[in-house]
């Protein structure tokens, strides 16, 4: 079980260094337009489902 885990920490490693080279390539107008869209895609719905967590507790 603990291999598992490790080679699974060791895939996620060498993922997130393909995501950063690519992310250094990029031009600044494409950076800007790669943050704006995960801000979309993920950083804005699990806000926006915390705030209503949140309000839902109350």
């Amino acid at each position: 079980m603990k291999r598992l885990v490790i080679e699974s920490e060791k895939k996620q490693k060498e993922e997130k260094d393909q995501v950063s080279e690519v992310i250094k390539e990029m031009s600044p107008e494409e950076l800007e337009a790669f943050k704006l869209e995960r801000y979309r895609k993920f950083i804005g719905p699990l806000t926006e489902y915390h705030i209503d967590d949140m309000k839902n507790r109350k």
